[in-house]
């Protein structure tokens, strides 16, 4: 199976170690992070691994999306307002 790539942006709760999350992003064949809550990554694995890989990483108050660039797949754990949003002002369904 050919790599993906995926993006990945999350907004954590203040005063939280998250190192665990940081450590599971890094897991992927190959990662870019240049930007505080914002990681490009480079995986063979499907968009639900990863959706289901960070969920169990971050807070009950936490949100992150997970953006499958090279075929505006995406999926994460965000508003339902904040997916209509998107589904009607993007090229992502």
């Amino acid at each position: 199976m050919a790599n993906k790539t995926y993006l990945i942006s999350y907004d954590l709760q203040k005063n939280a170690d998250y190192t665990k999350l940081y450590e599971a992003i890094k897991t992927a064949d190959g990662w870019w992070h240049y930007l505080e809550s914002f990681w490009i990554i480079s995986s063979s694995k499907t968009l639900d691994y990863w959706r289901d890989f960070l969920r169990n990483e971050i807070n009950s108050g936490d949100r992150f999306i997970v953006i499958e660039i090279s075929e505006g797949k995406t999926d994460g754990w965000l508003p339902q307002d904040a997916w209509d949003w998107i589904k009607k002002n993007t090229c992502i369904k």
